[in-house]
C-alpha cells in the first residue's frame, strides 16, 4: 500500500485577521499536525496521526465514482461518515448529510462563523489516553466512547455506555486534574 506522510501546519491567518488571539503566530505555524494519505479503495486521508489504523483520528474517504468523486466525512473516529461531499466532473458538487457518524452536519449560511474553529484550545483539556488508566484500557475506553456514535442496536447502544460510564466514573476518581473526555458520544439511543 503506498502512503504519503506530512505535516501540516496550523493555519492561524483568519483568528489573527480578527483579534489579538494570537499575537505570536505567523500566518502559517506550529503546531505541525500529522497527516497520512494512503490507498484505501480510493484515497483515505487519516487527519492527526500518520497510523492508518488509528482509531482515535478522523479521516476522509474519498473513491471514484463513474461520473465525479464521493467523499466521504468520518468525524468521529472509527464511527460511520456523518456526510458525503460530491463533485461531479461537469463542476456540481452536493452535500448529502448522514446524521449516522455524529450529531450530524450543522448547515451554516454564509455569514456565519463555525463556532470554536479558531480559539484556543483550552489549556486544562487531557485526552483520555492520558487519563491514568494503563494503555490498553484507555484505548478501550476511547473506542467504546466511539463505537456509541456509529451504528448499534439498543443492546450493544446499553453495553457500550455502561462501560463508558463506569470508567470515565473510576479515571474521575483517580485522576487529578478530573479527566476531560473529549469527543464524547451522546447518550440518545441510535436511530
Amino acid at each position: 500500500m503506498e502512503e504519503l506522510t506530512l505535516m501540516v501546519p496550523t493555519y492561524y491567518g483568519a483568528a489573527n485577521c480578527e483579534t489579538e488571539r494570537f499575537p505570536a503566530k505567523e500566518e502559517f505555524d506550529q503546531p505541525n499536525v500529522p497527516i497520512l494519505i494512503c490507498e484505501a479503495e480510493g484515497v483515505r486521508v487519516v487527519l492527526g496521526s500518520h497510523a492508518f489504523q488509528d482509531l482515535t483520528k478522523p479521516d476522509v474517504q474519498i473513491e471514484r465514482r463513474p461520473n465525479g468523486w464521493a467523499i466521504f466525512l468520518h468525524p468521529v473516529p472509527g464511527g460511520d461518515a456523518s456526510g458525503l461531499v460530491y463533485f461531479l466532473d461537469d463542476g456540481r458538487s452536493f452535500l448529502v448529510p448522514d446524521g449516522l457518524g455524529s450529531q450530524g452536519i450543522v448547515i451554516l449560511d454564509r455569514e456565519e462563523k463555525v463556532p470554536m474553529i479558531d480559539d484556543p484550545p483550552p489549556p486544562e483539556a487531557t485526552p483520555m489516553f492520558n487519563a491514568g488508566l494503563p494503555g490498553a484500557l484507555a484505548k478501550a475506553l476511547a473506542q467504546a466512547n466511539f463505537a456509541l456514535a456509529g451504528d448499534s442496536n439498543d443492546d450493544e447502544h446499553a453495553a457500550l455506555l455502561a462501560l463508558v460510564e463506569a470508567l470515565e466514573e473510576h479515571c474521575d476518581s483517580i485522576a487529578d486534574p478530573p479527566m476531560t473526555v473529549i469527543a464524547r458520544a451522546s447518550s440518545e439511543t441510535p436511530r
